[in-house]
């Protein structure tokens, strides 16, 4: 089931970031290294509504951020074009428990993002990753993400922008 996040997950999906962090790291990707998510992160996200939990018989297997409001870094896309200017979903925070990495659940976690949407009228969900988070890039990408350009966060870190039509 995917759900919003409540207090009592807090914990688990801590832990999640700091495994996606050091698995970034292992794979010499120079992301969520520095300026990774965090609990005031994810507290934000959790009074925005944006953070949801992939529960599975009371384990917490993932965790992502789906926001509804639009994405200002994506404002300005350069080396490409969205797809179309249509309203969208955007994804951060994506991750999976690493225990629980070889059962399928970040494409589980993705089908129940795209059925969210889906009922909310949303056929667009966009998402951007590191150059060199080639796991995150090949995942994207064999769930029907194209590649649209590049995009710079707010803190001037360069990302490929993806984005799929529903």
């Amino acid at each position: 089931m995917l759900r919003y996040t409540n207090a009592k997950d807090v914990d688990s999906v801590l832990e999640i970031y700091k495994m996606a962090s050091e698995s970034l790291k292992t794979d010499g990707v120079d992301q969520w290294q520095n300026e990774g998510p965090n609990k005031s992160t994810l507290i934000k996200d959790m009074e925005m509504e944006y953070s949801y939990v992939l529960e599975e018989k009371g384990e917490i297997k993932g965790t992502a951020a789906i926001i509804f409001d639009g994405e200002k870094t994506y404002d300005l896309i350069f080396n490409g074009n969205w797809l179309n200017e249509e309203e969208y979903c955007t994804i951060h925070r994506f991750a999976v428990n690493v225990n629980y990495r070889q059962e399928g659940n970040a494409g589980k976690m993705l089908r129940k993002i795209e059925k969210i949407c889906l009922s909310k009228g949303i056929y667009n969900i966009r998402i951007d990753t590191h150059e060199d988070n080639f796991k995150m890039r090949n995942f994207l990408e064999k769930n029907g993400f194209l590649e649209c350009g590049r995009i710079f966060l707010r803190n001037g870190d360069l990302r490929v922008a993806y984005q799929k039509v529903l």
